[in-house]
Formats: structure tokens, C-alpha cells, sequence
């Protein structure tokens, strides 16, 4: 029997990594967004640290391949606003400063927007 762990464990690894917190969240908060040019396979899931920080989660069901193009716009400009693609490893791929508006490429995988 092969035990590798295949691509996706990697993957979900990773994801898990990127949102890990090891403390409660004290009050829930919210951030007010828009996600312009979003077809019905692309979705998001809003969620907060226990550092105040929110991580937005937007994934395509588009199984079949090709992407989306969709428009991110947050409810004030954030100084300092990273992406991750858990596909890509456990580290920020791009970061924006000081914005309220990104554009976003999305697949068939998940993206994590940390603001």
C-alpha cells in the first residue's frame, strides 16, 4: 500500500493551517462586502480570528475548469489586505494596501482574503 498523502490532504492542510486559531472569538463582528460579476458556482464564507482579524473565503464549483473573474468590494479601505491560495502553500501569495476594491481570479479551489 502506498500512505502518501495525495494533493488534496496538502491542500486541506494547508487551508486549515491558514485559518487555525487556538482562541475563542470574543464578539462576532461583521464586514459589509459586495462580490460583483458572481455567477451562481462561485460562493464566500465570512469568518473572524480571535485577533479581530476577518478571513473571507471564496471558492468556484466550476468542476469542469475555466475561472471567474469577480470584483471584491469591502465596506471601507483596509491598510493591509493578504491573499492566500491554500493550493500555493501556507503563506500569502499577494497583499494590497490601503483599498477597498479587489479583483479576483477564482477556479476550483478557495482563495482567503485576511482583512
Amino acid at each position: 500500500m502506498d500512505y502518501t498523502p495525495k494533493q488534496a490532504a496538502h491542500y486541506l492542510h494547508n487551508f486549515t493551517t491558514i485559518l487555525h486559531d487556538e482562541e475563542p472569538v470574543k464578539e462576532a463582528g461583521s464586514v459589509n462586502y459586495s462580490i460583483f460579476n458572481q455567477p451562481e458556482t462561485v460562493h464566500d464564507l465570512l469568518l473572524k480570528k480571535s485577533n479581530g482579524k476577518f478571513y473571507l473565503v471564496l471558492w468556484g464549483e466550476r468542476f469542469s475548469g475555466g475561472t471567474d473573474e469577480v470584483r471584491l468590494e469591502l465596506d471601507r479601505k483596509y491598510r493591509n489586505i493578504k491573499i492566500y491560495d491554500p493550493t500555493a502553500g501556507t503563506a500569502s501569495v499577494k497583499t494590497f494596501n490601503n483599498t477597498d476594491t479587489i479583483l479576483l481570479k477564482l477556479s476550483n479551489h478557495p482563495l482567503i482574503v485576511e482583512l
